[in-house]
């Protein structure tokens, strides 16, 4: 990835201005559970908790993807998500109460989207996975 994009940009909004003109497919994002932790939590992101001022960043910084043209919010809880170095992927550290703030922020959008993934969708849903 460090090789093959162009890093020049850090929102979502900036993204999309730096595909203009370089794709020749339609194309459509969610906005990343996993970024909008690791941006605004850092290195907390994997293991910890936001605090209600990073939670709120994380809102603003949805809300603005979605104002950009993001389709809805991507995340997961799967026990087989890692990232490179093998760690836990940081939305898998996601409390029910920072999941369900997320979701209803997907809803403050019109034709949006949730994506995701909890450990039940590769074997059975728990009751807690069923009840959230």
């Amino acid at each position: 990835l460090e090789e093959g994009v162009d890093w020049t940009w850090s929102s979502f909004r900036e993204y999309l201005d730096a595909l203009e003109g370089r794709i020749a497919v339609n194309a459509g994002f969610m906005v990343g559970h996993c970024a909008l932790r690791r941006y605004v939590m850092g290195p907390d992101a994997v293991g910890g908790q936001p605090t209600p001022a990073q939670l709120d960043a994380m809102l603003a910084l949805f809300h603005d993807a979605m104002d950009a043209g993001a389709w809805g919010l991507s995340t997961t809880q799967s026990s087989t998500h890692s990232d490179g170095d093998g760690a836990p992927v940081a939305s898998r550290h996601a409390r029910p109460e920072e999941l369900l703030a997320l979701s209803r922020a997907v809803g403050e959008h019109e034709g949006t989207q949730l994506e995701a993934i909890v450990a039940g969708c590769l074997d059975q849903f728990s009751d807690e996975e069923i009840d959230l």
